[in-house]
């Protein structure tokens, strides 16, 4: 990272700015101060900085809460679709070495604010201290995805490219990689195959509703805004084979990107739902039969995984709030790594007597490690100025999650109307 710093927020007038973006900035800051001495906010609410803020305030900002961050803070009144404005930014970047750009805007706009920066010399291709990170969803499809892809790669490197996956930076899922190198030292990894693993469980249940995401989620669906990104990343790190060194970006993506190749959906066993009311949300067609459940069982051909099933399963307005991977072994016994309302380890306590004495203790002092809760976007943005990608998908890994989606997708899938998960029971 350069010494002189600066970041530029494109959809800075938008609820994931004011509520996460800026927030977890403002924490960062108070964790390492050094990183970004400028931050420009760029949007059309407001002619100046406090204009911003005041529309801020009333879309979920907590002024109090971004204070120690106002002297870095400098408003652009531009039009980001029109490609003339942007020489607007060129006196305000050039002086900064380090530029580090992020899109929370629709992946329609990724190409072209990429390519406008490129063009006046503010993003230059290779450059290791300018770097542009994208906000999820990463196109609307396979095709949508690939063509996006090579499209920024005209113009940017991947070793420059950062798909931002909150879900990924969530604090167990982010120690994942880490604990399963640990279990190789202690021999934790011979027990993580097909013949000791009968099924492995990924759960992303919520208590709401699609609240006021009415336009965006009838456009997207369960299968596009859960599984193809947060679901089979974290099943990749879950089940991919380990590498040697934890730093070792390359070999795991690369070892990410072949366990998820090695993925068929049960496209016959996928179950897709619908809760009651969702026709009469705000911004909902009333005819729609977008999905806001869906289960989707799979297997791999690895013979490692050859005998285990793997099921994804999230949904909107279910019993309970809980996010959690659930491993099923062979002899009875679970292993779940408990990821929302809260975070830790949780085993059963009678197989601890059944596994050797070091692996026994690793899993008891797992069960007993006091994960850190920071928000996710705090690490997404250290990462991002840091340079490190290991939980930014590449370009191949949004390639094959997207394939999988694409192939569960052509088999027409008429959503089950439910009011509770019971209603959603596979038969």
């Amino acid at each position: 990272m350069s010494e002189n710093n600066a970041l530029v927020i494109f959809g800075s007038t938008g609820d994931l700015t004011f509520q996460k973006l800026l927030p977890a900035l403002a924490r960062l800051n108070q964790l390492s101060n050094h990183l970004i001495q400028k931050i420009f906010l760029i949007g059309r609410q407001g002619k100046t900085l406090t204009d911003y803020i005041t529309y801020g305030i009333d879309h979920g900002l907590d002024a109090k809460v971004i204070l120690p961050l106002m002297d870095k803070l400098h408003y652009v009144f531009m039009q980001a679709t029109e490609k003339d404005s942007y020489a607007t930014l060129v006196p305000l970047l050039k002086p900064f070495s380090g530029r580090y750009i992020y899109l929370a805007t629709p992946p329609s706009m990724f190409h072209f604010i990429t390519a406008s920066l490129s063009d006046l010399g503010l993003i230059e291709q290779g450059n290791p201290h300018h770097r542009c990170a994208y906000e999820k969803p990463f196109g609307e499809n396979g095709s949508a995805a690939n063509v996006l892809n090579d499209l920024l790669h005209e113009v940017i490197e991947e070793k420059q490219l950062y798909r931002v996956d909150h879900y990924l930076a969530k604090p167990l899922i982010q120690q994942l990689i880490k604990i399963r190198m640990q279990w190789a030292t202690v021999g934790m990894e011979s027990f993580w195959q097909s013949p000791h693993i009968e099924r492995i469980q990924l759960v992303a249940h919520e208590t709401v509703s699609i609240l006021s995401r009415g336009k965006f989620y009838d456009a997207t669906g369960a299968l596009k805004d859960m599984v193809q990104s947060h679901l089979l990343e974290t099943l990749a790190l879950v089940m991919m084979d380990i590498p040697k060194r934890i730093d070792d970006v390359a070999a795991i993506q690369t070892n990410k990107i072949a366990f998820l190749r090695s993925l068929k959906p049960r496209i016959d066993q996928v179950v897709v739902g619908q809760y009651v009311g969702y026709p009469q949300e705000l911004h909902v067609n009333p005819s729609s039969i977008t999905e806001t459940y869906a289960y989707v069982p799979l297997t791999s051909n690895l013979i490692r995984w050859k005998d285990t099933m793997m099921t994804l399963e999230t949904g909107k307005k279910l019993d309970e709030k809980r996010t959690s991977i659930d491993v099923y072994f062979r002899d009875g016994h679970r292993l779940q790594f408990q990821i929302a309302p809260s975070v830790k380890v949780i085993l059963d306590q009678d197989w601890l007597a059944s596994l050797p004495t070091n692996i026994a203790h690793h899993l008891t002092t797992l069960s007993h490690h006091p994960f850190a809760t920071e928000d996710a976007y705090v690490t997404i943005f250290s990462d991002f100025f840091q340079g490190n990608q290991t939980l930014f998908p590449s370009s191949k890994e949004i390639e094959v999650t997207w394939a999988l989606i694409d192939q569960i997708k052509q088999k027409p899938l008429m959503p089950r109307r439910y009011q509770s998960l019971k209603d959603l029971t596979r038969k």
